[in-house]
């Protein structure tokens, strides 16, 4: 698969050298030239800030800010008006509850380590080619935590204002009446 990234600027928040450099690697055949690397949490929040990256990479597990706390500063941020910025986690940590934590603190995709090249190429290209809806609300800034489309009983397809399983039935009740 060939990918030109040459337009793109991509932030790398990873404290483990082989890992970055193997990151920097691909991105640079892929054609990213703006590309930085922060070593830790601390120092990508102050790169985001000064470069404004298009996508940021971030390990998850980091001192003294890890990923997931990276990935909320992103997410809250008013002087730098971009909450939309695509983050891409890479994590060790396959538990669902932390997955579902870091994907409740806004992250876009993620991406397990050990990787190899060609995923590298795949989330980098999902997060370009098929954005997800972004959600800004009070308890909640981030993509959509959804990925699939709803569907009912018998598989079909609802595009309807009302998304969730419950709705089907909250929706029929009203009609009814």
């Amino acid at each position: 698969m060939s990918y030109d990234l040459s337009g793109i600027s991509i932030l790398i928040v990873e404290d483990f050298e082989p890992v970055a450099s193997l990151l920097q690697s691909v991105l640079k055949n892929l054609g990213c030239v703006y590309l930085y690397h922060a070593k830790n949490g601390e120092e990508g929040l102050r790169f985001y800030l000064e470069y404004k990256p298009d996508i940021v990479i971030t390990d998850w597990d980091m001192e003294p800010i890890d990923g997931i706390q990276l990935t909320r500063y992103i997410r809250s941020l008013k002087k730098y008006q971009n909450p939309y910025t695509p983050i891409l986690m890479t994590t060790g940590f396959s538990e669902r509850n932390l997955i579902e934590d870091a994907r409740d603190a806004g992250v876009t995709d993620f991406m397990a380590k050990p990787f190899t090249v060609d995923t590298i190429i795949r989330k980098i290209s999902s997060i370009i080619e098929a954005q997800r809806d972004f959600v800004i609300s009070d308890i909640y800034r981030g993509p959509d935590r959804r990925r699939r489309r709803a569907s009912n009983k018998n598989n079909e397809i609802y595009d309807g204002p009302l998304r969730r399983a419950n709705d089907f039935k909250t929706e029929r009740l009203t009609h009814a009446h």
